[in-house]
């Protein structure tokens, strides 16, 4: 029996607190619809600076964040977050409409965990089964 990417989402990720940081307001809705579905209770900043006043107050186990945001680079965002004892085993996924080898290597270089293309939810799927167990 095949299964479809919504049935998917199902993986019940017990309430994990999670962080997405992103500024378009679609993507957004679906990545936290997402989140939400797999059992993460999500925030959400639009902004780099906004997330990084909300992890000054608040531990989480998973932050999902755009690598072009309004106001600064998520790569910079990455590197503050790591910067932070608190932080520094937090799963860290960076999200972008497109990669290169050259961004992915920088994203992972900043301290991220994992890197997808939003327009392969796929690949998003499947590294969230694994960091969110």
């Amino acid at each position: 029996m095949k299964t479809n990417f919504m049935d998917q989402l199902n993986l019940k990720a017990s309430h994990k607190k999670s962080l997405l940081i992103e500024d378009n307001p679609i993507v957004c809705v679906a990545l936290s619809c997402m989140l939400e579905n797999m059992g993460c209770d999500v925030d959400v900043a639009i902004k780099g600076v906004a997330a990084l006043s909300l992890l000054k107050r608040k531990a989480y186990d998973l932050i999902l964040t755009d690598i072009d945001l309004s106001d600064m680079s998520g790569i910079d965002v990455i590197k503050q977050i790591r910067r932070d004892d608190r932080h520094k085993k937090t799963k860290v996924i960076v999200q972008s409409a497109s990669l290169d080898e050259a961004l992915k290597e920088d994203c992972f270089l900043a301290g991220c965990n994992g890197v997808f293309e939003k327009q392969k939810p796929a690949e998003l799927l499947e590294m969230l089964k694994m960091l969110v167990k």
